[in-house]
């Protein structure tokens, strides 16, 4: 019974990517927290616990002695940065003057690497926490003292806890691809579902709103990759390769079933609108739905160990849709054909995890190499250090929150002033859009935290209550914090609410200058990213769709060269597909800038808009031509013609009637293979695929003559 306790407990633990890092936060600021209010030291423990917090939000996914080494270096960050605080906080100009110089040099060091950035991150934030503990009599050493043995607690925990399980970071890097991979399939699955509404229900949708919807998951799971090849290479430093096969292994799926996801056959919009299609099109959508499952599947092996089981239901469904497919008009069945082709091979790609033996990475193919960024520190911080640099304008604006924030609090006397500054780093972001999402979050968070604060200190007044409430609420905001900001917000209000309260008996008293704070903060970061280099989007929008279009010109090329010399070494076309998909993704937070951006400028938005949507179905078309670059090229002179038209009309503007011409060419084979029951599969999966680049084309070059 206890064993079975034990495998349950630990498997609720591993459950979830942020399950750990919330229990383990809450373990350690009850570990500091319950001992000082035995002793009646409750500050001390509050002061403790906000180290806690400080080296949690400073924590990066790395292998145990790349984790020491980031240790020290937090510390050494947080000892500088609290005693700077302790020394100067009773100096009003010089400490404005150091809090702003400090924070710009933070956040540039910062961009040397992930590492860095959230150390440097925590640094400032222990510093805005060590000025909201400050006391004027005080000892100057305390507090830096009590905020770092609270840090050094967690980072000891975490530590101890990597030695026992070193690849745990990277495994929880990899489970959040594939969560975010499930996301990406349930939005394709969902596309192919309006298909089954009626058509007074289908007329609310337009394609553009469901490509926007499936890029927005997509930017999401390409931004999941892209932490997934940083962990990765950061493990690289201090483990040997041959340990790392299975989890490159894991990550080369991952970015296969992405590859196959994001292709494209066929135009969703032509698909779904033909009412014939309509229980194929719900079986594609159970048969994404299953990938999503299965997708899942493998995020719960990497978080739980337990051994991965294939849905059964996804061979019944391919089954079906094959025997449905198959019973056709030889003419119709063709694209539906393509589309099913490569979503079993994602089937077979998971069903190979069933194997306990299963290798994905032959010796024939060798280990995958994994784009370096190899740059020195002094080059990545002589780029940063430009006025033209977002990162440099994001500092800059920073600074000016706080140095506005500072002196406001100091001058009108502002109760805990020094949340005016917390605020600020909470909300200020690199664009105004996260800008200003975070605001409203920020806001209402705040607004709501206040509300049930005050209810569980009235519930809840003794120092029993207000510690259970106080690592309630340390474990929900760090649970919260990557999901739900806006719930983060309410725990963390909460959280610092008890803590004031135990504290020094405030938190019955801090309410109201918690509010003001906050709306004078979110204030402050709205308004520096209104008029402080507020770089808009509709301004940089042809910029971005021109690297873009270059990108994929570059992605395409060098698919048609893996393609036609059957190349082994995939490093330089996983790294232009990459380059590819982050340049739709640029596109994609474009395009939801653009839509609250307040502008008087006179422009085509629906234009530039449906530009980017063709853009991403371009890329999805591309996709679909990587997906087969295994299979024979078909060495035909009409395909070899296309490539060259492509690739300048990617890059350039090329005449309508050209489009229409090559598109009329090869439509008329693709009917003539459709005809003839002999013809080479191969050869006509590859004109479609060509013809839908080529109308994408088309329709882009339609779109950029009414601009």
């Amino acid at each position: 019974m206890k064993i079975n306790i034990y495998y349950k407990l630990r498997k609720t633990l591993y459950s979830s990517p942020h399950m750990m890092t919330a229990s383990m936060v809450t373990c350690c600021v009850a570990a500091v927290l319950i001992p000082c209010a035995i002793l009646g030291y409750n500050q001390i423990g509050v002061t403790a616990a906000l180290g806690v917090v400080a080296a949690a939000v400073s924590k990066s996914d790395e292998y145990p002695l790349g984790r020491i080494r980031s240790t020290l270096i937090m510390l050494v960050a947080f000892a500088i940065t609290t005693t700077s605080v302790a020394l100067l906080k009773s100096h009003f100009e010089l400490f404005v003057i150091g809090f702003a110089l400090s924070t710009i040099t933070f956040v540039v060091i910062g961009g040397i690497s992930q590492q860095l950035k959230a150390i440097s991150y925590g640094a400032i934030l222990i510093g805005i926490y060590a000025a909201l503990s400050w006391q004027p009599n005080q000892t100057w050493w305390l507090i830096p003292l009590i905020l770092c043995v609270g840090a050094s607690v967690y980072s000891g925990s975490v530590i101890l806890f990597l030695l026992k399980h070193p690849f745990r970071p990277l495994e929880e890097q990899l489970a959040e691809g594939f969560l975010a991979l499930e996301n990406f399939l349930e939005a394709k699955a969902e596309s192919y579902r309006i298909s089954g509404m009626e058509n007074t229900q289908l007329a609310s949708y337009s394609s553009d709103e469901v490509e926007n919807h499936i890029a927005e998951t997509n930017s999401d799971i390409v931004a999941a990759m892209e932490r997934c090849k940083e962990t990765l290479n950061s493990y690289g430093q201090w483990v040997e390769q041959k340990k790392l096969v299975s989890y490159l292994e894991r990550f080369m799926l991952l970015q296969n079933l992405h590859e196959r996801a994001a292709s494209s056959h066929e135009r969703i919009s032509s698909l779904v609108k033909k009412q014939q299609y309509q229980d194929i099109m719900e079986g594609i959508a159970e048969l994404l739905h299953q990938l999503g499952t299965a997708a899942h599947l493998v995020a719960e092996e990497l978080l739980t160990g337990q051994p991965y089981i294939h849905p059964v239901a996804l061979a019944w469904v391919i089954e079906a849709l094959k025997s449905r497919i198959s019973a056709m008009p030889v003419k119709s069945q063709r694209s539906l054909d393509m589309l099913l082709h490569n979503l079993s091979r994602s089937h077979q790609s998971l069903q190979k995890l069933e194997s306990p033996t299963c290798v994905l990475i032959t010796p024939y193919t060798q280990v995958p190499q994994l784009q370096q960024d190899d740059r020195s520190i002094y080059q990545r911080l002589r780029v940063q250090l430009s006025f033209k640099h977002s990162r440099m304008r994001y500092a800059i604006r920073l600074s000016v929150c706080f140095v506005v924030g500072t002196a406001l609090s100091h001058y009108l006397k502002i109760p805990h002033g020094d949340w005016i500054a917390l605020t600020a780093l909470f909300v200020s972001q690199n664009t105004f859009l996260e800008t200003r999402r975070r605001l409203w979050q920020r806001v209402i968070g705040t607004l709501s935290g206040v509300i049930l604060g005050i209810m569980l200190l009235s519930l809840l007044p003794t120092i029993d209550g207000q510690i259970l409430v106080i690592c309630g609420t340390a474990f929900a905001f760090f649970y919260f914090l990557k999901k739900y900001y806006a719930f983060a917000v309410i725990f963390i209000t909460i959280f610092v609410l008890d803590a004031s309260e135990l504290g020094a008996n405030e938190g019955m008293i801090v309410p109201w200058p918690r509010i003001i704070a906050t709306l004078a903060g979110a204030f402050l970061s709205y308004i520096t990213a209104r008029l402080l280099w507020p770089n808009w989007q509709y301004k940089r929008l042809p910029i971005l769709l021109k690297e873009a279009q270059d990108i994929d010109a570059k992605y395409f090329e060098e698919i048609i060269h893996q393609w036609k010399t059957n190349a082994e070494d995939t490093l330089n076309y996983r790294i232009m597909r990459r380059n590819a998909h982050l340049a739709d993704n640029s596109l994609t937070q474009a395009r939801r800038s653009i839509q609250i951006e307040p502008t008087k400028k006179a422009f085509n938005k629906d234009e530039m808009l449906r530009q980017i949507y063709l853009n991403h179905a371009l890329l999805s078309h591309i996709s679909a031509l990587g997906a087969h670059r295994d299979e024979s090229w078909p060495d035909l002179p009409l395909l070899n013609q296309c490539v060259e038209q492509i690739l300048r009309g990617i890059q350039e503007p090329v005449s309508t009637d050209k489009y229409e011409d090559l598109l009329y060419r090869l439509k008329e084979q693709i009917q003539s293979l459709t005809n003839d029951q002999q013809s080479n599969n191969t050869h006509r999966v590859t004109y479609r695929l060509f013809y839908n680049i080529v109308y994408c084309l088309r329709d882009f070059e339609n779109s950029q003559q009414k601009i």
